[in-house]
């Protein structure tokens, strides 16, 4: 861990639980894999995180280059998935946005989501790809 955080707010539960039960991780959704398991991965900035507001799911292919579906080499889960954070953060940002970025679309998402609540990991299809919409758009790519 980097650093310590202040106690969770329940706002702070709420979007915690959000990610981690409801949406799973924001890279595979951007590549339309709804529903991965995921970690809360808190973004951090000169070695200190900015607390449990910035944050985003992430599966344990996008944070720690772990192959996690048997029979795929590391270069087809690049090509399925996109590269991992554990590639180093500039071939992860060059696909997905820095995590800034990664962090507002989480807020987004969770405004869909008190919009049009869905059920544990049953995101709706139509939401995963407004999410990937809203995405890029505050990427500036559209």
């Amino acid at each position: 861990m980097v650093g310590h955080t202040k106690p969770r707010t329940k706002a702070d539960q709420d979007r915690i639980e959000f990610v981690k039960g409801l949406m799973g991780c924001l890279p595979c959704v951007l590549v339309g894999y709804l529903d991965s398991p995921c970690n809360y991965n808190h973004i951090t900035e000169s070695q200190k995180r900015l607390g449990h507001q910035f944050a985003y799911g992430v599966c344990d292919w996008h944070d720690l280059n772990h192959v996690c579906w048997p029979g795929l080499s590391t270069q087809e889960m690049i090509g399925r998935f996109g590269p991992s954070y554990g590639h180093g953060k500039k071939p992860f940002e060059e696909v997905f946005g820095d995590e800034l970025l990664l962090s507002q679309t989480v807020d987004f998402a969770h405004q869909l989501f008190m919009e049009h609540p869905w059920n544990d990991f049953e995101m709706p299809r139509s939401i995963g790809a407004d999410i990937r919409r809203h995405h890029i758009q505050l990427r500036g790519i559209a």
